[in-house]
């Protein structure tokens, strides 16, 4: 009788002991889990808050919320991308570089940080063999844009291969500011049929064309 009443008491305290640590995982996952919520909000708000310096030319305040960003969230691409074109507007070109390099090792897919990183390069040295690298980089992932056919003109520049180098150039100029218009509702349509990565193509085309059109960008 009293075997049975010992087991009894040793079952419950086992379930109690059980129930306890539960509810302690159960109470940790839901703080990491706001943690987590909590820190993906702070990023976004600084992000949105950068992107509006950014756009409105105050570039020392964007740099400083770029910044609080990387100390947030020390593998952010989009901040390491943000910070670079800022150095790279400021003409502080190896700064630039550094922030471009940690963009793509982040995410090594970002072909925008890709290209400038090729041309932060160009501008910092004209290290012919990793600028040589940078492009052929940007080349295996089959993007052609009015960027990437630049940046094949000045590396045939830099090697003396001028006839090729003017051919890459015309290259760029054909794909002029003419078809905005029709890569973004080429952009719009893949989007609305849930096809993100081919709606990503589009933009990115569109994007580095008003780039390359935009006089107030560094190209030599």
């Amino acid at each position: 009788m009293i075997k049975l009443e010992l087991q009894k008491v040793k079952s419950y305290l086992t379930l109690r002991s059980y129930l306890i640590i539960g509810s302690v995982l159960l109470g940790l996952i839901c703080i990491f889990g706001y943690l987590v919520i909590s820190k993906k909000s702070e990023v976004k708000a600084l992000l949105s808050d950068a992107l509006t310096s950014y756009k409105s030319n105050d570039l020392p305040k964007a740099k400083g919320l770029m910044l609080r960003v990387i100390e947030v969230d020390s593998s952010n691409p989009e901040a390491y991308f943000l910070l670079g074109k800022i150095e790279y507007y400021s003409k502080n070109f190896s700064d630039s570089l550094v922030s471009f390099e940690n963009c793509v090792s982040s995410d090594p897919k970002r072909v925008d940080c890709m290209i400038w990183k090729a041309k932060a390069i160009y501008l910092v040295g004209k290290d012919v063999k990793a600028f040589d690298k940078a492009v052929n980089e940007i080349r295996s992932m089959g993007i052609e844009s009015p960027e990437v056919f630049h940046l094949d003109g000045l590396r045939y520049e830099l090697t003396g291969k001028l006839d090729k180098a003017i051919e890459s150039y015309n290259r760029a100029v054909d794909m002029s500011s003419a078809i905005s218009p029709t890569l973004i509702r080429l952009e719009e349509i893949y989007t609305r049929a849930g096809f993100k990565s081919k709606a990503n193509k589009f933009h990115m085309l569109n994007e580095a064309i008003i780039e390359y059109n935009d006089p107030s960008i560094s190209r030599r």
